[in-house]
């Protein structure tokens, strides 16, 4: 038997008794963090001249309820704190009060404050005391990023995708998306307030938080604990502001531009267009009017237009129907038409209400809409033939915090998450659509001079998840964590080709939803996982350890069918047309002289077996550890292991739900192979492309190694190696049917390695300066990057590889460098640097035919260098807080080429159009060659001002 169709015995309901079970133990057992959301302080307490531990002294956080007393040996705790900028008091009886200011707090993270108390006799009144942030974590068991919200509001960037890219062993790849540590960018988890926002269809963020509502940001690339799950080479963990103790807003805006004098590569460029980019941003937060202090608030809102940098010229329109039923085309206006336009619009709450000194409850919504255009080239001439897309993303996020003592506090938190998203060439659906549809390909030249395209997608994912998270400082030097999360999917997908033939009249018309139609596709799907973990961190002096396993659960809730080679139960029949009588031919009793092999489509009204079993559920077990060893108080060397594992995105386990076979001609170029038998249709969507609902969990293990050294007061180093090993990646197999003909499934088979060090420097600000430097090394191999990698090259007549290849987006060398210089806490500089190797790229001749050996990714585009800059100037205008800003994208205006012709390796030249002949087509051969997508951004500048209070 297959294993894909075993099942597990118990079923999602025998595992809710194990969650159950489990999850009893660890209530009644013991108590338990919110995993990435709180941060920890801990410390002494002592007599300043003798040293004792002063036993009962209180330790207050200010400006919040939370707080402690030490114990016998004069140790304190105080658990469950949001991460930010506190001020610290200790005081006892007898003794002077003594306030430590400037305490930072990160999550996941033990913040140590050591006081040494005065008696009142040798020191009257208070004493103040500014803590100093460490340069280097003692109990960094692994790679973390902290980027404070401090240091975003200092950054030239827009959206926080810009700041992950700036830490060492993240890439931006030429799929425009991160990928962190050579992993594949579907492998990252993002966080808001600890619960995952991932889109579980694409596994992409579903719904972005504004740089001015984040009040941490966390990236972890190495061996992230057990209380992490569901990706396997990142975590971004995003914490949120919440409202003060007093009322506070700020509102701001900016325009701006594209200036560059690249207007031959970039059409329209030299156009300045001051409402081309605009923004407009507000955040208000503070105690609710009227609700007295238990009732707090945060919450912004922004809209950002962009018209992009990409524009086409309306030389033709899509075309029309005349009153003869003939489709015609006509010249257009000659405008530019916006060809990579971007708007969106965001809003965000958080309301918090204290029930007691132990106990708070808060509701959190975030939401997206973005409206965009991809650039497509072929329609330069022809822009409004082209796609529109719309993104919906929401989030709602409810919480209970409850301190059961001084050393344990729960969570629980329920949330819904939902991401909707659609694509077509007009605002219409398949039950009304525009009239004005025609096939592009009837006018497809190099570049379209004329039509639309035809497939308008729609699809919504919702997910609903419970999640209860529990911790305990049971000793002075453990503190324990478990958690149990569930979490039920609703995938809705509806895709269809508009038809235009004699038979509707020359209108457009909807594909109809029958089965074997592979121009309409649709399915419902309902998956469900559950998660639960268990971490214990142990703190002594000379050694910091992270030990815990996570179990996750998934159940698919899908079918596969029971024979591979007859996917869609349509093997080969004999068909008597006079009275539609079906049977099916024995295997290796079919005659092609007698009987005929026909679409499922044409016998929808004869009943036949249907085939098909349920797709198993998967369990997975990830152990995990991570050690941290200080030698000194300034050097500290961590090591990691750990096993991770992850489900891939649901959209390739449930394509082409209905296993249709696209019926094409059968071999029809003898002699070339059996990848002539796989038919390649004229969609978008692969129709002989399959997912697989059995799927299993994907698996990596990293290995890191590393060391922090303070090398002076303020300058720190962080020198770290990593190594990790995937295997059971998504990939593609090829099956052969019955009539021999091809089609592709989703498969576990992939595998890869990745190996590197990273570099990084950082000195805090002192002397009006503070900069950071991170180089990283890193080598990416697989034997594919894209999981469709397989399919692709039978379609393209070649052979898979069997090798480990670079990966897309191996970047052998990264180099990033911030430097912030402020004047008098009232103006600034802070300029970004970033400088990257070339990505790999697969070089094939320009002529066909010619004879040459290939090998996936062989060659090197060229070096990527980028520049931002960002200066303020701040004041005050009534006694509220101003600023006025400036910030520049790519400085220096230069042509990065991110894409390249596979016959060269450039941008900017082919050599296959010497063997095209004469051209007949729209526009020139130099409109062709000259693809300003193929280039990163020109110069952007934006004039803003900030008010606030």
């Amino acid at each position: 038997m297959d294993k894909n169709l075993n099942l597990y015995s118990f079923g999602r309901r025998g595992f809710y008794k194990v969650i159950g079970t489990f999850f009893l133990i660890f209530i009644f057992g013991f108590s338990t963090a919110l995993g990435g959301t709180t941060g920890k302080i801990t410390g002494k307490v002592v007599d300043k001249t003798t040293g004792e531990p002063l036993i009962g002294s209180n330790v207050i956080l200010e400006g919040t309820i939370l707080g402690a007393a030490t114990d016998i040996e004069g140790r304190y705790f105080i658990l469950n704190i949001p991460p930010g900028v506190y001020s610290l008091k200790a005081r006892m009886i007898g003794y002077s009060t003594t306030v430590v200011t400037d305490v930072r707090v990160s999550v996941d993270f033990t913040t140590r404050i050591e006081f040494e108390l005065s008696t009142s006799v040798l020191e009257l009144g208070g004493v103040e005391v500014i803590a100093t942030t460490p340069i280097i974590k003692m109990d960094l068991t692994s790679t973390r990023a902290v980027i404070g919200a401090e240091t975003i509001s200092e950054m030239p960037v827009e959206s926080f995708d810009e700041i992950l890219e700036l830490q060492a062993g993240i890439v931006r790849g030429s799929d425009n998306k991160i990928h962190i540590r050579g992993g594949r960018a579907s492998e990252i988890i993002y966080l808001i307030d600890g619960v995952p926002v991932n889109d579980p269809y694409s596994n992409e963020i579903s719904v972005e938080v504004e740089n001015d509502a984040i009040q941490e940001l966390q990236v972890i690339s190495g061996t992230f604990n057990a209380e992490y799950g569901r990706a396997m080479s990142g975590v971004v963990d995003i914490v949120t502001k919440s409202g003060g103790r007093k009322l506070s807003g700020k509102i701001s805006g900016f325009f701006g531009d594209y200036v560059s004098a690249d207007d031959e590569l970039f059409p329209n460029i030299d156009d300045l267009n001051s409402n081309g980019l605009t923004n407009i941003q507000v955040t208000l937060g503070g105690p609710v009017p009227s609700l007295g202090d238990k009732w707090s608030f945060f919450s912004s809102g922004r809209r950002y237009k962009n018209e992009g940098w990409l524009y086409g010229q309306r030389v033709l329109t899509p075309g029309f129907l005349d009153a003869s039923n003939v489709w015609t085309v006509q010249e257009g206006d000659g405008k530019f038409i916006p060809m990579n336009s971007f708007l969106k619009k965001s809003a965000q709450g958080k309301l918090t209400y204290s029930l007691s000194a132990k106990a708070k409850i808060s509701y959190s919504a975030f939401w997206n809409k973005l409206d965009n255009k991809v650039y497509d080239h072929l329609f330069r001439f022809n822009p409004d033939g082209d796609y529109k897309q719309e993104k919906i993303g929401l989030t709602q996020i409810a919480a209970l915090n409850h301190s059961l003592s001084s050393r344990t506090f729960y969570t629980v938190k329920l949330s819904f998450n939902s991401s909707d998203f659609k694509r077509s060439v007009f605002d219409d659906s398949k039950n009304s659509l525009n009239p004005n549809y025609i096939d592009v390909e009837a006018y497809r030249g190099r570049l379209y001079n004329g039509g639309t395209k035809l497939w308008h997608l729609n699809r919504s994912t919702t997910s609903k998840s419970g999640k209860v998270d529990i911790t305990s400082q049971v000793t002075n030097n453990h503190q324990l964590q478990a958690g149990v999360e569930v979490r039920s999917h609703k995938l809705n997908f509806e895709e269809f080709k508009v038809l235009i033939t004699a038979t509707t009249d020359f209108l457009p018309e909807a594909g109809k939803d029958i089965p074997g139609n592979v121009n309409f596709n649709k399915y419902e799907h309902s998956p469900f996982e559950a998660s639960v973990y268990i971490q214990d961190k142990l703190e002594f002096d000379d050694l910091i350890i992270n030990i815990g396993i996570r179990g996750e659960y998934f159940d698919p809730s899908g079918r596969v069918p029971l024979d591979k080679r007859d996917p869609d139960n349509a093997k080969f029949y004999n068909v008597t047309t006079e009275d539609a009588f079906m049977t099916r031919i024995p295997e290796g009793n079919f005659d092609s002289s007698v009987h005929t092999i026909i679409d499922s489509v044409d016998i929808l009204n004869v009943p036949w077996v249907v085939k098909y079993g349920e797709a198993s559920t998967s369990i997975s077990f990830n152990p995990r550890i991570g050690l941290a060893y200080p030698i000194t108080d300034r050097s500290v060397i961590h090591f990691s292991y750990g096993h991770f594992s992850q489900i891939p995105p649901f959209q390739f386990l449930y394509q082409n739900s209905d296993f249709e076979v696209r019926r094409g001609p059968l071999n029809k170029n003898e002699g070339k192979g059996v990848f002539d038998r796989i038919y390649t249709p004229d969609s978008e969507v692969e129709g002989n492309l399959m997912g697989n609902a059995a799927l299993e969990h994907q698996r990596t293990i990293n290995y890191e190694l590393g060391i922090q050294q303070q090398i002076t007061e303020n300058i720190g180093v962080d020198i770290t190696g990593f190594y990790k090993d995937m295997r059971n990646l998504l990939g593609t197999e090829i099956i052969e049917l019955y009539d021999t003909r091809l089609y592709a499934r989703y498969v576990n088979r992939d595998v890869g390695n990745v190996r590197g060090i990273t570099v990084a420097f950082n000195k805090r600000r002192s002397n009006n300066v503070s900069f950071s430097v991170d180089y990283t090394f890193q080598i990416a191999e697989g034997n594919a990057s894209d999981p469709s990698d397989a399919f692709l090259d039978a379609v393209g007549g070649r052979e898979s590889e069997i090798r480990v290849v670079p990966l897309n987006w191996d970047q052998t060398h990264t180099l990033n460098t911030n430097v912030t210089i402020v004047y008098r806490e009232n103006w600034g500089v802070s300029l970004l640097g970033k400088l990257g190797s070339g990505l790999p790229y697969t070089f094939e001749p320009a002529q066909t035919g010619a004879q040459f050996t290939r090998f996936e990714n062989n060659e090197r585009r060229p070096s990527q260098i980028t520049f931002d800059l960002k200066a303020h100037k701040d004041l005050v205008v009534r006694g509220m807080h101003g600023s006025v800003f400036l910030k520049v994208f790519n400085l220096l205006d230069r042509r990065n080429e991110i894409a390249v012709y596979n016959d060269t390796g450039r941008a900017g030249y082919t050599i296959r159009t010497q063997f095209w002949g004469e051209w007949t087509d729209i526009g020139t051969v130099e409109d062709w060659v000259n693809r300003p997508h193929m280039y990163s951004q020109p110069r952007r500048i934006q004039l803003g001002i900030g008010l606030g209070f």
